[in-house]
């Protein structure tokens, strides 16, 4: 029968393997979130733990039944490697129980014995009968596990593929989707990826990056703005705002969770100003070079993507609220 030590050692192996897919696949996602930005992981902190980590988190969203397959193929295999020690098993129990009492202390060593010799010699007759049907069963076996290893090893190469495309369009969400950010000579940048050393700040557009440490920067907070949506749950911040005389231009980030829409797509958006609490007006959002720019980021698997909208106002207005697809009923 299979012993502790063998238990031990399938542990070992299985946990070993674990750790270095979550490794890979957690070091292919980190690589490939700061591809853009010219850095090396090492260089701003990331470490074995890391790579570990957001494999795990990655992760966390594979099928059931895979795990299911991998741990019956496991089973099936050990069963196939102890397959001597389980028969030998199972005659000893049915002769114990032909004949309890020879399974005392005095009688046991000779029953098992006896039980071993028996087993030998069936074998050897097997063999002798069913020789080339044994070998026509090897062969089979072994291209079934050929074929099976080779199409494992597609969808394993084929997932990690997929785990850098992630990676780069986490990036992207994180920085697009962000509300957060430092000042580096005027411009706003925002926290693209953090090691234990240094954080990777990147613009909206992902045209100029810095490294530098967590704290190193004050931080600052977009203005938040009243948002409604029919079919989203939306958070608006003004992402900048540029005033003059006699007009002001906005560009609003709409941060919409659980989007279904991953490539670009045009939203009916509308802003309620006012000159005061009762006197207000409706805006539809107009084309613009940087909100048409960052809305046509293309995206495969990520979900979570914000919209930007360009609104031009009279400079007296202010802004009251802002909404999706559908007015609030207040304003219809």
């Amino acid at each position: 029968m299979m012993k502790h030590t063998d238990i031990k050692i399938d542990l070992a192996f299985i946990t070993t393997i674990y750790l270095g897919y979550l490794y890979l696949s957690g070091r292919i996602f980190i690589d490939g979130a700061i591809y853009k930005t010219g850095n090396e992981t090492t260089n701003i902190g990331f470490d074995f733990t890391d790579y570990v980590y957001e494999g795990f988190l990655i992760n966390l969203g594979i099928p059931q039944y895979i795990i299911l397959a991998v741990c019956i193929i496991y089973f099936i295999a050990r069963l196939k490697v102890n397959k001597k020690e389980y028969e030998i098993s199972y005659l000893l129990f049915c002769e114990f129980l032909n004949n309890p009492s020879d399974f005392n202390k005095n009688n046991f060593k000779g029953t098992k014995n006896r039980v071993l010799r028996k087993y030998i010699l069936d074998s050897r007759r097997k063999k002798k009968v069913g020789l080339f049907h044994g070998f026509h069963n090897d062969l089979l076996i072994s291209y079934l596990l050929m074929i099976t290893l080779l199409i494992s090893l597609m969808l394993f190469f084929l997932r990690l593929s997929d785990f850098s495309v992630q990676g780069q369009e986490a990036s992207l969400s994180r920085v697009l989707n962000s509300s957060v950010y430092i000042l580096k000579d005027k411009e706003k940048m925002y926290q693209l990826a953090c090691g234990k050393d240094k954080c990777i700040y990147a613009n909206k557009i992902f045209s100029n990056f810095i490294a530098l440490k967590e704290d190193e920067k004050k931080t600052y907070i977009l203005e938040e703005i009243p948002s409604f949506s029919s079919k989203y749950n939306t958070t608006a911040f003004i992402l900048s705002s540029k005033k003059s005389k006699k007009t002001q231009e906005i560009i609003i980030q709409i941060n919409m969770h659980s989007r279904k829409e991953p490539l670009p797509y045009k939203y009916d958006v509308k802003l309620t100003t006012s000159t005061d609490h009762h006197n207000k007006k409706i805006y539809s959002d107009q084309p613009n070079d940087f909100s048409d720019k960052l809305n046509s980021i293309q995206f495969v698997k990520e979900k979570s993507i914000p919209y930007f909208a360009y609104f031009k106002i009279p400079s007296d207005e202010s802004i009251v609220s802002i909404s999706i697809q559908n007015l609030p009923e207040i304003y219809d």
